[in-house]
């Protein structure tokens, strides 16, 4: 049995049901929201808060931001008694969904589009990493369609299996979504038209 208790992933050797016993607790920062077993890897997605300086409008000087990220951390779990995480993939933005088909993970993040004002104008732009390392900057694409508010929708995509670190990711630039569909070829992101 795999299971997240609280900020742990614990494993638990179940059979035979009288002799279950735990055989190891990880801890976990962040909040765990999902996983994921395929064979000898496990995937836990977490989110957490990033801290990043930013410059306010009016102003010249760096000030922290706290903004949320989500991980995708990918255990090595060969050793029940002993997981080893071997991957840290992160994005800016808060956990959404994921599936898993076959090897291939797929996982959506949302982050607000923020502007920043200022001498130096910018917008923080979604980027995938692993660990502190940027493995890609996603090509943005929007829709001609006029909303109230902006999130980049950021999904993004390994294969669990690899000891590579290749990710893809694309980044959308929609309204605020609400619905997830997956079928074994396509990802549907489906939200309100506010009128």
């Amino acid at each position: 049995i795999y299971t997240i208790t609280q900020d742990k992933l614990v494993i638990v050797d179940a059979y035979p049901a009288e002799n279950a016993k735990i055989l190891s607790e990880t801890e976990i920062e962040g909040r765990p929201r999902n996983m994921y077993v395929n064979g000898d890897r496990l995937a836990i997605f977490v989110e957490d808060n990033d801290k990043t300086p930013i410059i306010p409008q009016y102003d010249i000087v760096p000030v922290p931001s706290y903004a949320p990220k989500t991980h995708v951390y990918v255990y090595d779990i060969s050793d029940r008694n002993e997981p080893k995480l071997v991957k840290d993939y992160n994005i800016k933005g808060y956990y959404f969904e994921s599936r898993m088909i076959g090897d291939y993970v797929y996982f959506i993040s949302k982050q607000d589009v923020y502007y920043y004002g200022g001498p130096r104008p910018l917008i923080d732009m979604p980027i995938l990493k692993q660990a502190s390392t940027t493995i890609i900057a996603p090509d943005v694409y929007y829709f001609p369609n006029p909303e109230d508010s902006y999130t980049f929708h950021t999904i993004a995509s390994f294969d669990i299996t690899s000891g590579e670190d290749r990710a893809n990711a694309e980044t959308f630039m929609l309204g605020y979504s609400n619905n997830l569909y997956v079928s074994e070829n396509s990802i549907y992101l489906a939200y309100q038209k506010n009128l």
